[in-house]
């Protein structure tokens, strides 16, 4: 925790004794380095240890048919979401991008996937996903608490498809939690609210 520390070896006091400690650039990049450097830390950061996952193979199809409801230009919005590998839709504001985000997500092979938006409009996005992704479940982790309720239940009480929903301040606070629910997809509602570049929202996000 000294401040000012560089990567290498440097001289800090213990005590009365001056000793010569490894420095590391903590990142999760470099923690495997650092465990196997410093064994006895193994128990202390194990949990910043980069998870190995199976890589899921999605296979996109066509929809067989989108609800009759939308519009021709958010039938096309859809098809084109379903298509691509990610993107931004910027229809002016009362068109229904919240509709077709979610239909995206009814056609979709996913089967986790997180949402991001103001706080004022979370449960509005809750109540479109019970009616536009009828196979999923929307959830509300409006707390920290909340997303450790979450991380708490065993996988097999979970529903099978879930949308999770939190707000853009509670992904700051608790990013690394929210990523250990390992949402397959991101949908940023107001997706300038992350700022910049160097902003906590944009890093957690």
């Amino acid at each position: 925790t000294k401040i000012g520390c560089t990567k290498g070896t440097e001289r800090i006091k213990i005590g009365t004794n001056k000793v010569k400690v490894p420095v590391f650039l903590v990142s999760s990049f470099n923690v495997s380095e650092i465990l196997t450097a410093i064994p006895h830390l193994e128990s202390e950061l194990s949990y910043l240890r980069p998870k190995e996952k199976e890589q899921k193979q999605y296979i996109w199809t066509k929809p067989q048919a989108l609800d009759t409801r939308l519009f021709p230009y958010q039938r096309k919005g859809v098809s084109w979401l379903l298509n691509g590998q990610g993107g931004y839709l910027a229809d002016e504001m009362g068109l229904g991008k919240t509709i077709q985000a979610l239909q995206f997500l009814q056609h979709s092979p996913f089967t986790k996937a997180l949402i991001v938006a103001p706080a004022s409009v979370c449960l509005n996005w809750a109540d479109e996903t019970r009616e536009w992704a009828t196979d999923w479940e929307p959830f509300f982790m409006k707390s920290r608490r909340s997303v450790e309720n979450m991380l708490s239940l065993p996988k097999t009480t979970r529903t099978t498809k879930i949308v999770y929903i939190t707000t853009w301040a509670q992904l700051a606070l608790s990013g690394p939690s929210i990523a250990a629910l390992y949402p397959e997809c991101l949908i940023c509602d107001e997706a300038h609210r992350s700022k910049s570049l160097h902003s906590k929202r944009t890093q957690a996000a």
